[in-house]
């Protein structure tokens, strides 16, 4: 048997064999089920349940990325924002590719790419 250790936010602390004594009273043991890949597990703060983490559902289209995970953080040149509203909307005067990397808990990390550019008339 494996145990999961979680931080407070449901990502992963650390996976063990053995049980682990943590000073900290906010982390989370659980049981690891034998068929999930260690490296791609959560922990369900609702449920305290380990799940496996899955793709994001986003959809990419021509300045904008919708159908974001609220909570998600997005890695764009030197900056980073968390999408609360479900979507990202680029404006910009030249044509331009853009890459992003995504991070939440509960999804896969991903990078993508975006066409961004001025509205055609």
């Amino acid at each position: 048997m494996a145990y999961a250790y979680f931080k407070a936010d449901g990502t992963t602390l650390a996976i063990s064999r053995n049980e682990i004594e943590y000073q900290d009273s906010s982390v989370i043991v659980a049981e690891l089920p034998d068929l999930l890949n260690a490296n791609l597990i959560y922990l369900d703060l609702e449920t305290l349940k380990v799940k496996a983490r899955q793709p994001f559902p986003i959809e990419v289209s021509y300045n904008l990325i919708s159908n974001v995970p609220a909570g998600t953080s997005v890695t764009l040149n030197d900056g980073v924002l968390t999408v609360d509203d479900g979507s990202i909307e680029f404006e910009a005067d030249t044509p331009e590719r853009l890459i992003l990397f995504l991070y939440h808990p509960h999804f896969i990390e991903q990078c993508i790419e975006v066409q961004t550019g001025p509205e055609a008339v």
